[in-house]
């Protein structure tokens, strides 16, 4: 066995995950799996090239399809809770209000939102094909389809198996400019 520590993703500084395309785009009910705190995340504003510096949030969702569980992870979003941010929309379609000072975006995992999909057919640098799956907007999920919102106890096993590292780990990630990280 060699010293030689696990590759990481750029910008990230945690290992690349490739998880299924959903099925098809559209709308979705998703559930919030996790949201870890990425302090100081470093970006790009891809209109002015400004760099950007700001505390974001990763939140990884999941949903039983037609295809089996799926999961996305998608880019951190930054950790405000201005009515105007991201978040801010995130954990009022999650949960029907504004986050307040002191609300904990942990309050959010087991939720459910609705989210309308799109899938991307990408090449990587490198040649490889893939299909990316993005998220467009967030909603409150419709009260006829709460029963869509799948259960943690059943999706967190299945994320685990889904996040094991596959014979390409880096599909569709390595030098792509609009990766995950």
């Amino acid at each position: 066995m060699s010293n030689i520590p696990n590759a990481t993703a750029p910008k990230g500084g945690n290992d690349f995950i490739s998880y299924d395309a959903f099925p098809e785009s559209g709308p979705a009910t998703l559930t919030i799996l996790s949201v870890e705190f990425v302090p100081n995340f470093e970006t790009t504003d891809r209109e002015t090239g400004e760099r950007l510096v700001f505390d974001a949030l990763q939140f990884t969702y999941g949903a039983e399809t037609s295809a089996g569980a799926r999961f996305l992870k998608p880019w951190p979003i930054k950790y405000s809770i201005h009515e105007k941010a991201g978040y801010s929309r995130l954990y009022k379609a999650a949960k029907g209000t504004l986050p307040l000072p002191g609300s904990n975006p942990a309050e959010l995992v087991g939720l459910g939102v609705q989210a309308d999909l799109d899938n991307e057919n990408k090449t990587s640098k490198k040649g490889t094909a893939y299909t990316r799956t993005k998220i467009l907007s967030f909603s409150a999920v419709h009260p006829k389809l709460k029963g869509d919102i799948a259960p943690l106890a059943s999706l967190l096993p299945k994320l685990a198996n889904a996040s094991k590292p596959k014979g390409d780990q880096a599909k569709g990630a390595k030098g792509d400019e609009d990766g995950p990280f």
